[in-house]
């Protein structure tokens, strides 16, 4: 019984560690995408020359800076989470395997 109730836990373990990843996956995405935007208006603002707006006065510049900054901090977060479930799924599958020996024999016996 014990065996199958730590399978069931590691399981579970190995589920929510797949969905960090994602969500990690989801949050490293946009973080692409928003440094693009920032180089695009960065690369943009180089073209006008010294007629070019300070981009440090451009709402949504400094909105893109904010998100990014808040993304990085974000995607430390769940690096840690999905770390957690790794170490947590490592230290289940050593009980599930250690649990296996002594619960399971075989009788080979002929009778009843």
């Amino acid at each position: 019984m014990t065996f199958l109730a730590s399978y069931t836990q590691r399981a579970l373990v190995v589920m929510q560690k797949n969905q960090k990843q994602f969500e990690l996956n989801v949050l490293r995405d946009r973080a692409v995408r928003i440094s693009r935007a920032l180089s695009d208006m960065d690369a943009e603002n180089g073209l006008m020359g010294e007629d070019a707006p300070d981009l440090s006065e451009n709402p949504y510049y400094v909105s893109l800076e904010r998100e990014s900054e808040l993304l990085e901090a974000e995607v430390t977060q769940v690096e840690q989470a999905v770390e957690l479930f790794t170490k947590q799924e490592e230290s289940l599958a050593s009980v599930v395997k250690t649990n296996v020996t002594p619960s399971c024999k075989l009788n080979f016996s002929g009778g009843s």
